[in-house]
């Protein structure tokens, strides 16, 4: 798995169980800390209303 860590340094992993609609889901997503706490010293990047922010993600089979 790889991204550009200059777009976002972290990733998180995103699990529900079925509590929204029954469905069960698991996703990837981006982070702006490690374990969500960011960095006292460097606040996490915030986003305007209405701005956007494009990340990618690859993912090779073994």
């Amino acid at each position: 798995m790889s991204w550009d860590p200059a777009l976002t340094p972290y990733v998180g992993i995103w699990a529900c169980n079925g509590d929204l609609g029954g469905y069960r889901q698991i996703a990837i997503e981006p982070a702006t800390g490690g374990n969500d706490r960011p960095d006292p010293s460097a606040p996490p990047p915030l986003l305007a209303p209405g701005e956007r922010l494009q990340w990618w993600l690859q993912i090779r089979a073994l």
